[in-house]
């Protein structure tokens, strides 16, 4: 009898053959109530869908959130003090008002990491979390650099800007 032959036996006492007739999908009810936290079996695929999450993958995604929202705040007080946004999709979401910036900043980034915390169990999706975090300290190192170069009233930068945008409304306007 060779191995083979008893993996055929072992296969054969499975009634039915397998209980899952598909894959789990990955968004389910047991999503964050279940068990699964990783493969169960060595012949399990790599990338699987899991119901629990480890720490550290809640500390990446939560670090990350917390990146975003202080991002978000430094880059509301460089705009206060003259600068832009380099971004040209939250330029567009900026030039919609304040709200539109902070509700789509807000919006995309906690999409985007959930979309990736049901993934990280996937190939390099882990890594590239990390790397992510990574950006977004190196990015808060970025403003706290700029922040040292801003004047500490932003009162004239606005009311320089008020005083170019009441005049590129009136060389709109028809005499």
């Amino acid at each position: 009898m060779t191995a083979s032959d008893g993996q055929e036996q072992e296969e054969e006492r499975r009634v039915p053959r397998d209980r899952r007739r598909r894959p789990t999908p990955w968004m389910s009810r047991h999503w964050l109530t279940g068990r699964r936290r990783g493969a169960r079996r060595t012949g399990d695929p790599a990338g699987l869908y899991v119901d629990r999450y480890d720490r550290r993958d809640w500390l990446l995604v939560g670090g990350i959130l917390v990146a975003c929202v202080l991002d978000l705040l430094l880059t509301l007080d460089y705009l206060r003090h003259g600068g832009q946004e380099w971004n040209p999709l939250m330029a567009h979401a900026l030039q919609k008002g304040d709200a539109v910036f902070v509700l789509t900043k807000l919006g995309l980034t906690t999409g985007c990491m959930l979309f990736l915390l049901v993934r990280i169990h996937f190939r390099g999706v882990r890594r590239a979390v990390q790397m992510l975090l990574a950006a977004y300290l190196l990015l808060m190192v970025w403003h706290g650099v700029v922040r040292l170069g801003l004047p500490e009233d932003p009162a004239p930068v606005a009311a320089a800007r008020a005083g170019a945008a009441a005049g590129a409304h009136d060389a709109e306007s028809p005499r």
